[in-house]
Order: C-alpha cells, then structure tokens, then sequence
C-alpha cells in the first residue's frame, strides 16, 4: 500500500503571521500560531500544531527579518535553495535554529505534533543577528539555558495562561535571542546529546502517563537506563524543571483545563488527580496559577 501524498501548502513568510488562521495545513490539521508584538518592533510567536498527514511546506521568504526559532516537539527536514543550489536541513527536537533568507525559498516536511517558539526580529535589528548565519540557515543550536528559556516562553504564549507583563516577555525575548547566539557560537553548556535526549523524553512520558499517581523515580529511571540523579539533571536540562517540578506543573494544567472546561467540582477534580485532601490540592493549584481553584470554577460558571 502505497503511503498517501503529502498535503501541500504554500505561502509567505508574511502570511504565515498575518494570514496563518486561512491557511489550509490539510484535512484533521489542526494550528494554532499565537503573535505578540513587542514595543521594539519584534514579534514573538508561538505554535502549535498536530497534522494526520505529512505537510509539505513551501515557504518563500518574503520579508528581511531575522527568525529564531526553537523547536520543543516534533521534528522536520527542511531544504533550503539559495544561488542555484538546495541544501537539506534536520530540524530537530530540543533544538534552535536560525534563519535570514530575504527572496529564498524553503521547503519543510513534517507530520505529527509541533511545537515551537519564535522571536522575529525586523530589519533594524537584523543586522548583527544575521551575520551570525552561516549561509542563513543555522541548526542544531542547544543549550539548557535556552531550552528552559523557550519553555518559559512557551508556557506564557499558551492558551488561557495568566497574562505576562510586555516588558517581561520582551526581556525574555532578548534573552532567548542571546542564547541561541550563544549556543551558535559554542559558548553554552551542552544540553544532553541525542541518545540520552531520547532517553528522557521516554522518562518523561513514563512519567506523565498518569497525572493521578506519580510513578517512583528510581524505577522510571531505571526503566529508561538512568541513575535517578542523571534522570534529575537530564530533566532540568531539557524541559527546564525537576522531575517532580513537571510532574505537578503538567498534573495542575490539567487541574485548570478541566475547571475550565467541565462540569465537575473542584473536590471532584482533586480527586481524580490523586489527591486525598482537597486543602492540599489548593494550595498546590494556588502557588501554580496566584488564585485559588474555586475562583476558576466560579469564573466558568459566570
């Protein structure tokens, strides 16, 4: 049986941040790409995105901005053509990238979830950004401050996050940009390499399986050929948290997804995360979100 044609999509850099909700990513695609403009005239974004299909992306780069981008989930390969020659890119998971090709063109295949951050940065800032481009295109680009840092980004570009002030999130951004030049020019710690890299993101899922009853580290750990102490430090590395730090982070984002989004009690919800005392539940949801869990229910009812 032969694999189903790649869906094509083609377009501008520029519509994909000002047209990316009209776009067709193909049939059960879903997108969701989140722009913050920022008062120095950059923009941050944040994507997000599952495609059933693989997507064939073809991207003509119709603008003079310098994009750093950070890739948390999910891989691609990218081609990039430039003075009559296509060189192929891997684009890889836990990893940055950086990209000034004013007229080129580019081609992206991808399938699966993706997740990313971005900072683009406009011509009057572009200038010492791009020269750090070898050719324009930089990949591979790791670092656990900057893993930690397109998290944090990440996480305050989610759906429903508690707003964050703009200069923090400007001052994040520069931050961000910071490190990726860092990492291009070798001047950050190493993040785990790609064995090991696999190894904690199967840790991880091992870990989140069941919000409602946290696994023991010792046997995710062994599980997945770690020490519980290289699991703890892999962890920090490369999602910017403790094991048990993550573990609670995600079980409260579920905790408020399910606030918003059912009917159920805030003793309900407490429950079927594993909790035994509503009180503990609480204070947790509270020293995550700075609000109790009833003030959400309340506000789903209004």
């Amino acid at each position: 049986m032969k694999p189903s044609p790649a869906h094509v999509v083609e377009f501008g850099a520029r519509d994909m941040l000002e047209r990316h909700a009209e776009l067709d990513f193909g049939d059960g695609a879903r997108s969701r790409l989140d722009v913050v403009a920022l008062p120095d005239g950059s923009r941050l974004l944040g994507w997000q995105a599952q495609f059933e299909r693989t997507l064939e992306l073809r991207l003509h780069d119709d603008s003079d901005a310098v994009h750093l981008s950070y890739t948390l989930q999910g891989r691609s390969r990218c081609w990039i053509s430039r003075d009559g020659r296509t060189r192929e890119h891997a684009l890889d998971e836990a990893a940055g990238h950086l990209h000034h090709g004013p007229g080129r063109r580019a081609r992206f295949l991808q399938c699966g979830g993706y997740r990313s951050v971005s900072v683009v940065l406009p011509a009057a800032l572009a200038a010492p950004v791009a020269a750090a481009s070898a050719g324009g295109f930089t990949t591979g680009l790791r670092g656990r401050e900057l893993h930690a840092c397109a998290l944090g980004l990440a996480a305050a570009l989610a759906p429903r996050a508690p707003p964050r002030h703009t200069l923090w999130l400007q001052g994040q951004a520069l931050a961000f940009v910071g490190l990726l030049l860092e990492a291009g020019a070798g001047g950050c710690e190493p993040a785990p390499d790609a064995a090991e890299r696999q190894r904690l993101l199967a840790a991880r899922d091992r870990l989140l399986a069941d919000l409602s009853a946290p696994p023991l580290l010792a046997e995710v750990a062994t599980a997945h050929g770690l020490t519980p102490a290289r699991l703890q430090r892999g962890f920090k590395a490369l999602f910017g948290r403790s094991a048990y730090a993550l573990f609670q982070h995600e079980r409260m984002q579920e905790a408020r997804r399910r606030l918003l989004a059912d009917a159920a009690s805030v003793t309900d919800v407490a429950t079927e995360l594993g909790y035994t005392n509503t009180s503990h539940f609480a204070a947790a949801f509270r020293r995550e979100f700075g609000a109790p869990p009833g003030q959400l229910a309340g506000r789903r009812r209004g």
